[in-house]
């Protein structure tokens, strides 16, 4: 006689863990030419050939484009772009947007610059933006419509040594000799672009890589 043959009993699943949240994702390197749902796009935000277009000439508030679902990371970033402004008053300000925090209130660090040759690193906090470095005069800006400018807006992590986070600005391949303590600022964000009211801004270029 045969033994009776008992069923195995079912195993239940073992959960999988999910997976860890990275510090940031892969580094960004755009030059607006393959199709992507990764920027906005409308009437005052598109893509033309190799370039990314804010148009704020109409606007009221400034006009922010960020990269989705991009993370710079909480040990530093290196975020680049080549800007140009083709129409608008010469004291519009544009730049780039760093570790920027979904929804609203507008959390952000932003590096600008105007036609006028001043910079200046804004960070806003619940809305309200406050200089990190205040407006100052720079010969390394351009000046006049589609002048191009290349922003390099760095964040360098402490060190062992004792020495704070700080934010290091370069412009068209100057480096500025005022940087200014990262504090509290947020460990990671979107990167991005803005342009200020009457502005029509074009980007050719834009890379970030974090540490």
């Amino acid at each position: 006689r045969e033994p009776a043959i008992r069923p195995t009993p079912a195993r239940l699943a073992t959960p999988v863990p999910p997976l860890p949240v990275p510090t940031h994702t892969s580094a960004v390197d755009d030059s607006f030419l393959a199709s992507t749902t990764l920027w906005p796009s409308g009437r005052a935000i598109y893509r033309r050939g190799g370039s990314l277009w804010l148009d704020d000439t109409a606007g009221s508030s400034p006009l922010k484009a960020v990269r989705a679902g991009y993370s710079t990371g909480k040990d530093g970033f290196d975020l680049r772009a080549v800007l140009r402004q083709s129409r608008g008053p010469a004291d519009a300000a544009y730049g780039v947007v760093a570790l920027d925090q979904p929804g609203s209130p507008a959390n952000n660090v932003a590096l600008l610059v105007r036609g006028t040759g001043a910079w200046s690193l804004v960070r806003t906090v619940a809305g309200h933006a406050a200089p990190l470095i205040d407006w100052r005069q720079e010969p390394a800006v351009r000046i006049g419509h589609n002048s191009p400018n290349e922003l390099e807006l760095r964040l360098e992590p402490g060190s062992a040594t004792g020495a704070a986070r700080a934010f290091v600005v370069i412009i068209n391949g100057r480096r500025m000799t005022v940087t200014a303590p990262a504090g509290n600022v947020a460990a990671g964000g979107r990167v991005g672009l803005v342009a200020h009211t009457g502005a029509l801004i074009v980007c050719d270029d834009l890379s970030v890589t974090a540490g």
